[in-house]
């Protein structure tokens, strides 16, 4: 995923956000965009949950990872985009998770 891709993801997902309980586009936003990724995607896991399991191939300790992707009743502040006034900003996937696995070689535009 380029860093260009993740921007683009983000602001996506911001213009998606949905409350807890809620969060039907955004869980489905995120499952195709995995599965376009190649990932296979559980869904409906509790609610609108959704699990990937990623084989290394080696044996040894199992990792889990999990983010919120329910969005908060207010405003974001750092959103420079500002979707639309008092949207609920969404806590963002990628802040969590994508964004801290580009490549360092990755470069801002």
């Amino acid at each position: 995923m380029s860093f260009q891709e993740a921007i683009q993801y983000r602001t996506e997902l911001h213009k998606l956000a949905e409350l807890s309980g809620q969060e039907i586009k955004t869980a489905q936003y995120i499952q195709n965009k995995l599965e376009e990724m190649g990932f296979n995607v559980r869904s409906g896991v509790g609610g609108h949950g959704l699990v990937v399991d990623i084989d290394s191939g080696v044996a040894g300790p199992m990792v889990m990872l999990r983010a919120d992707i329910d969005a908060l009743p207010y405003a974001d502040p750092n959103d420079p985009e500002r979707i639309k006034p008092f949207t609920p900003a969404a806590m963002m996937l990628m802040r969590q998770f994508f964004l801290p696995q580009l490549p360092k070689s990755a470069k801002k535009p």
